[in-house]
């Protein structure tokens, strides 16, 4: 059966329809004159049904209004000589307007005559687009109907040819897709898939179901074992194709409320989208592979078996090869390994575990950081002392501050500060503010204190009103209040908040506040730096760090965080967004 052939000269039945000619001889002006000829139509068409059910791409501007920017269904021209749709410009004029709305002409008459002569050509040109698309359709619909009609027949290279032949169009006529399922194609090619089916009839027949809308009846003739199994070898033996419609279908099975894991709990499949991932070459399979992979890690059974075929290292080893979207799909199948101990243990035993997932922190999506931050705390609290040293010395802990101090969502805060805690447990604060110290470079805070402030400044330049009557203790133990120490007449001060004396975050801030303090000096800038606690904490801070004993200050009932609604306590202990709003003065004045 011929496929429709649309007409060559672009006319209806023989009369050609020229909107430029007809444009440039007036055929288009106001009035009666002029008629376009066409074909008459045995039952003429309505022109709305045909606009709305054509949706057309483009469509000729002489068709559309200027008013609502549609096809017109009744053009009336106004004395300008400019065309609208009557309903349109009718509403205009009762709205009190006399000018035209194109040219803002003012109007001398307000009469709308009619223009047929656009008229029948709007009518003419969406009847010919609108026959064409029925002839069209029903050319498409009759050659679905005989190609499947010869698939309930066919044999050996027939069903070959015809699957292709029905692919073919398929993929060429979205209204195929609706005529296959409509004429119970989708039951004789499933039909096709049984364990005796060649690759060449399986691939054709996969191709073509991938394409389709599937009901929970069709879906449920596909997730009988054996068609899994055919899909299944497909996926390991087939062409690049092949196998990504394979993952695809077996992908939209999954989804399906009625699928049971024992028909993807096999290692062939798992193998099969392994190799997918791990290709080189040919990129295309590595999205439907994970995608697939993702949506089978909820099931304890896959995960088990994932964890037979070696697919944990595997899947760490591609990490930095992903972009962003497959990136998610593997941590988050990672992340489902940690729910089981023979995960954790395999993800403990991949040398590149800690590497990949710790260079993966900020650097991409919120939810990839999330995803590594779960995996690091899983296998450190597994093998604390041996990952957590590793996860120290690739720097770790740097990044945990900066997600600590994002504005992520708090969940993923409060995981980055049990998974900073677990490891510090094998070091001595000064042992484990070494570890990282140089991690963050001052440079480095700067620039992120630069970033942050914007967002969270309230407090204006001068914090010597603020905290003025608040009284904190030096060093030694002697109370002072804010106002002695920021008198003006001894010039600029700046005042850094920081965070409980018994924290590592508190002492490497002070520690980059020692480094800097030459700067301060410098542009005759007095430093002041207070930290919650007593006395003799703050002592002991200056003792060991070393830190200038005569700028350090103790704050014991925290009264100048809760002036400046700062927060404490251990759920908050690492820098916080807030901080910003002491620390603002001070960054201007250190990076002058």
């Amino acid at each position: 059966m011929p496929m429709f052939q649309p007409f060559k000269g672009g006319g209806f039945d023989g009369h050609v329809i020229d909107l430029h000619t007809a444009v440039k001889d007036g055929v288009l002006g106001g009035g009666d004159g002029g008629e376009v000829k066409t074909a008459a139509v045995e039952n003429e068409l309505d022109l709305k049904t045909m606009i709305t059910n054509l949706e057309l791409p483009e469509t000729p501007s002489v068709f559309i209004c200027p008013i609502s920017l549609e096809p017109m269904q009744d053009p009336v021209t106004l004395c300008t000589g400019q065309t609208y749709e009557r309903s349109n410009i009718l509403k205009w004029l009762s709205l009190g307007h006399r000018t035209c709305p194109t040219t803002m002409q003012e109007l001398w008459d307000d009469a709308v005559t009619p223009n047929k002569t656009l008229h029948q050509l709007i009518h003419a040109w969406f009847s010919q687009k609108y026959v064409m698309m029925k002839k069209r359709s029903e050319d498409v619909q009759g050659r679905v109907i005989e190609i499947v009609g010869a698939l309930r027949k066919a044999k050996g290279k027939e069903k070959v040819h015809a699957l292709s032949e029905l692919k073919g169009v398929v993929m060429a006529h979205e209204i195929a897709k609706k005529s296959v399922v409509d004429e119970g194609g989708v039951f004789v090619i499933s039909s096709l898939l049984t364990p005796f089916t060649s690759h060449a009839v399986g691939s054709e027949a996969v191709a073509i179901l991938v394409n389709l809308e599937l009901d929970a009846v069709s879906k449920a003739g596909l997730m009988q074992p054996a068609r899994v199994s055919l899909m299944v070898d497909m996926l390991n033996d087939g062409s690049i194709e092949t196998k990504i419609n394979c993952a695809r279908l077996i992908g939209r099975l999954v989804e399906e409320r009625g699928f049971r894991a024992e028909l993807v709990s096999s290692h062939s499949l798992l193998v099969g989208l392994m190799r997918l991932v791990k290709d080189r070459r040919r990129r295309s399979g590595v999205s439907p592979a994970l995608a697939l992979l993702k949506s089978i890690s909820v099931h304890k059974q896959v995960r088990s078996l994932m964890v037979s075929v070696e697919a944990v290292p595997q899947l760490v080893d591609v990490l930095p090869c992903l972009g962003p979207e497959c990136l998610e799909s593997a941590l988050f199948v990672l992340d489902s390994l940690c729910s089981d101990n023979e995960g954790v243990t395999a993800l403990k035993d991949s040398v590149n575990t800690i590497p990949n997932t710790v260079r993966l922190l900020m650097r991409v999506s919120e939810t990839c950081t999330a995803y590594s931050v779960s995996i690091l705390w899983s296998v450190c609290r597994l093998a604390s002392r041996e990952c957590s040293s590793l996860a120290v010395e690739l720097g770790l802990a740097a990044k945990l501050l900066l997600v600590i101090q994002s504005g992520c969502d708090p969940a993923l805060k409060q995981r980055s500060a049990e998974l900073l805690k677990l490891c510090s447990l094998h070091y001595s604060d000064t042992m484990f503010i070494s570890k990282y110290k140089g991690l963050i470079s001052w440079e480095m805070f700067c620039d992120h204190l630069k970033d942050v402030k914007k967002s969270y400044m309230r407090f204006g330049e001068d914090i010597g009103e603020i905290l003025g009557d608040v009284s904190i203790f030096t060093a030694s133990g002697q109370p002072v209040k804010f106002s002695n120490l920021l008198d003006q007449n001894d010039g600029v001060s700046a005042v850094v908040l920081l965070r409980h004396f018994g924290c590592v975050c508190c002492w490497e801030l002070a520690t980059a506040l020692r480094e800097a303090k030459p700067r301060f000096d410098a542009a005759g800038v007095k430093l002041v730096a207070v930290g919650v606690g007593t006395p003799d904490k703050a002592r002991i801070l200056a003792t060991r760090l070393p830190f200038p004993m005569e700028c350090l200050y103790a704050d014991p009932e925290r009264k100048a965080y809760d002036v400046l609604g700062l927060y404490y306590g251990l759920g908050r202990t690492f820098f916080n967004p807030a901080s910003v709003r002491t620390a603002s003065t001070f960054l201007c004045l250190v990076v002058y």
